[in-house]
């Protein structure tokens, strides 16, 4: 006869001290029930602490939820450890129990402790950023593996014993899987476009410092990260049927290659424009002059007027654009993560 364990009830989180007692000659309902007790309030609380690093939050600002999962999971690594076999001897549920909880716990002490200092750094290059998503992937796949080992493990010592599972694991190892895949598919895009957004920002200081060296080398490094762009988004398939995210970002990168190709000429022209009507203005200055320096004079005068023009005209523009693309790549972003998220209790 199926023995059915109401495993609703193990959402519940327990601390130590208030846990099932385990023992040798506890029955298989009661063993798996002490074995599980307080695993997916940890397991959820930390994937929650994963969306949240994923949705923007400062991971220093969320520092006190990886302390207090370590807590948690130090306690339920104790009493996972001093937890007897099951009457039959088999000891393969609470050693993927404990392997569980000890991936966890280096996971939430290790990675997760270097991920918290990378953050410092990542908005200073696109290698840094790549490293830092890299290794918040990396620490998520860790994550999800461990699980379902885990998850794998119950459902064998299940069926072993005769339990019907009525509500169990798979839905969080589902929500695992899921928050893994969104992550993943987020960074990938967001890397895209974090690239060109970053080389953008080399172009703009070039231009303040009226670099037209500077300025010619980051357009043409800007075109060819929007072409590589164009390429990894043309690769990557709408996530769930969704096309919204990688739409925003190949909007921003039409932004960027426009300003790239149409805005930058006007800025050197007037860059070039400039530097050569105040070197005639120093010369004018100087003294007496000849009617073809004067006439020389009068047209750069008219050259620079014309070119302050299309050049107040052309930024204004594109400061315009670039506020909507970066608002529609914000909003875009946050409703991606918010539509394709698992909700968590925090």
């Amino acid at each position: 006869m199926n023995k059915h364990l109401p495993l609703t009830l193990l959402l519940l989180f327990i601390l130590f001290t208030g846990a099932p007692q385990l023992h040798a000659q506890s029955g298989p309902n009661d063993y798996l029930s002490g074995i599980m007790t307080g695993e997916q309030q940890i397991t959820e609380d930390f994937l929650s602490y994963i969306s949240a690093l994923t949705h923007g939050k400062s991971a220093r600002k969320i520092e006190k939820r990886r302390t207090q999962l370590l807590t948690d999971v130090s306690q339920a690594k104790t009493r996972i450890t001093h937890a007897p076999p099951f009457t039959d001897g088999d000891t393969t549920v609470r050693a993927a129990a404990l392997n569980y909880y000890n991936i966890d716990y280096n996971l939430l002490k290790e990675d997760y402790a270097k991920i918290v200092d990378m953050e410092e750094i990542s908005e200073e290059s696109y290698d840094n950023m790549e490293a830092y998503l890299n290794a918040q992937n990396a620490a998520d796949q860790k994550l999800q593996d461990a699980f379902k080992k885990y998850n794998d493990a119950i459902k064998v010592f299940a069926d072993k014993h005769d339990i019907k599972i009525v509500d169990d694991n798979s839905k969080m190892a589902q929500k695992a899987e899921i928050v893994h895949k969104v992550n993943d598919y987020y960074h990938q895009v967001y890397l895209v476009f974090f690239k060109s957004y970053k080389q953008e920002l080399y172009l703009s200081k070039a231009v303040e410092k009226k670099d037209l060296n500077g300025i010619e080398q980051n357009k043409n490094t800007l075109l060819k990260n929007i072409t590589e762009g164009y390429e990894k988004l043309g690769k990557l398939p709408p996530y769930d049927s969704d096309a919204d995210l990688a739409n925003a970002c190949r909007a921003a990168l039409q932004f960027y290659q426009k300003e790239a190709k149409t805005s930058v000429p006007v800025v050197s022209d007037f860059l070039l424009k400039s530097d050569n009507f105040e070197k005639l203005k120093k010369s004018m200055d100087s003294g007496q002059h000849t009617k073809e320096q004067v006439d020389e004079y009068n047209k750069a005068v008219k050259d620079i007027n014309a070119a302050v023009g299309n050049y107040n005209r052309i930024n204004k523009e594109d400061n315009d654009t670039r506020t909507k693309i970066t608002d529609g790549w914000n909003n875009n972003t946050q409703g991606f993560l918010a539509k394709h998220t698992p909700r968590y209790n925090k």
